[in-house]
């Protein structure tokens, strides 16, 4: 897949608004990169990012999508799926487990 530009919004519980830009080849893999951003942000840093919602916006030509962190996580869990799917779930952990 080839990599976009991607803006990811999070809303967290007290109704702040955070904001990253990524560069990303799929949906996870911008969710992982800008969940790792905010986790290590001290002004971004909720419990939160284990259960809200993000909101992926991907440039030329802007698609949006909603990711909910609760079927995020449970990808990153599952061992079964297709080599696609194994390959993409890797990609993502390794992100996650990426300092930024």
């Amino acid at each position: 897949m080839p990599v976009k530009t991607c803006i990811v919004t999070f809303t967290g519980p007290d109704e702040t608004v955070h904001l990253t830009e990524v560069q990303a080849a799929s949906v996870y893999e911008a969710a992982a990169m800008a969940l790792r951003q905010f986790r290590s942000d001290d002004w971004s840093a909720e419990d939160s990012h284990w259960t809200g919602l993000l909101e992926i916006v991907v440039k030329q030509p802007e698609v949006k999508h909603r990711v909910f962190l609760k079927k995020f996580n449970r990808f990153l869990e599952s061992e079964s799926g297709t080599l696609r799917q194994r390959s993409l779930r890797d990609r993502v952990r390794k992100i996650l487990d990426e300092k930024p």
